[in-house]
């Protein structure tokens, strides 16, 4: 069993345009016998809004409304554990033998996992870092994580509440959803969150839908030309990986 195959329900985001990452998310998600679509696993049609709302921008309040929708369709679905993945994710840890990442999620333990984060100052262990840590510190980054049925009904509603009031409202406005899940985690208490460490998943180098991106990424052919060089060190990446 590989680490996708613990949750009953996986939802990887994605702006269905961007059919360079979806190819590229097949690929990783085929080096471990997964493929998307299947029964447990699928895209997301991720939302692109017409304006901000009070968000920091378009990307970041479609991106917030895509991880709320992901988690809503996840409970609707029945489903006990939730895996939510963005389109640049790269699963390289997932492939190596995980039996510690496996039993931790396939256990009572925990309520919220980061899978990937970006986060200093997190010790190693004797066995090559392959450790999972309480973490109560805000985490940035959004693109692995897993929520258990309980908690996933708390952030859901936590998430609406965000979505009723206006930017810089104490009890928490519209903000980055990575923002808003740390402070989802320190205004409830009860919620065990795990990270690990090394991360499991990881991000690919490709162009941002949420944040402003560079002159390359706005020019047409150019932008081409630059993905393709993505693309191809995604793949030496993959087979380094693989040696």
């Amino acid at each position: 069993m590989n680490i996708i195959e613990c949750f009953d329900f996986t939802r990887v985001i994605s702006l269905p345009t961007r059919t360079d990452r979806r190819r590229r998310i097949q690929s990783e998600f085929a080096s471990l016998g997964c493929s998307i679509p299947s029964l447990s696993v699928n895209f997301f049609d991720a939302i692109r809004p017409s304006a901000p709302e009070g968000f920091p921008s378009i990307g970041a309040r479609g991106c917030f409304l895509s991880h709320l929708g992901v988690l809503k369709e996840g409970l609707e679905a029945g489903a006990e554990r939730i895996l939510v993945l963005e389109d640049d994710v790269l699963l390289e840890g997932a492939t190596r033998d995980a039996r510690w990442a496996r039993e931790m999620i396939l256990g009572d333990g925990w309520d919220l996992i980061y899978l990937g984060h970006l986060l200093d100052g997190l010790g190693k262990s004797a066995r090559e870092g392959a450790i999972w840590e309480r973490c109560s510190a805000p985490v940035q980054t959004a693109h692995g994580y897993a929520v258990k049925r309980s908690a996933a009904v708390l952030l859901v509603n936590y998430l609406e509440g965000i979505l009723t009031r206006q930017p810089g409202d104490p009890a928490g406005g519209p903000m980055h959803v990575d923002g808003a899940i740390s402070r989802f985690r320190e205004d409830t208490s009860t919620v065990k969150t795990w990270i690990a460490v090394p991360p499991v998943v990881n991000q690919s180098s490709s162009r941002s839908d949420i944040a402003a991106n560079r002159w390359f990424d706005r020019v047409p052919v150019v932008r081409e030309m630059v993905q393709a060089a993505r693309d191809l060190r995604f793949k030496i990446q993959s087979k380094s990986r693989k040696v």
